[in-house]
């Protein structure tokens, strides 16, 4: 999560793209932008706003519906659990040995 400066520049940037959004949080982005802002729209739809080092909006990613990431599904910002995959669900074949 970003403080100070940085994140006040961010969040102005994002503010900009998304001008009817709220911003949830903005932090440090580890797929590939330096930074990014995490925004519900007023629709309630959230996105990611990916911020350069230079503070200028690089893209605006949809977040999946029902999430706020760290599901398996899509990744960092993917939304869902393994509960959401019936593949997860299923019971592995038990192999006995004699």
């Amino acid at each position: 999560v970003l403080v100070g400066d940085e994140a006040a520049k961010v969040t102005a940037a994002a503010q900009a793209a998304i001008p009817d959004g709220t911003i949830d949080r903005v932090e440090t982005d580890s797929d590939g932008s330096p930074f990014e802002a995490h925004v519900t729209k007023a629709d309630g739809t959230q996105v990611v706003v990916k911020v350069d080092a230079s503070y200028t909006v690089t893209a605006t990613e949809d977040m999946p519906a029902g999430g706020r990431g760290g599901g398996r599904h899509g990744g960092r910002h993917g939304g869902g659990t393994d509960a959401d995959d019936p593949a997860a669900t299923e019971e592995a074949p038990s192999t006995t040995t004699a």
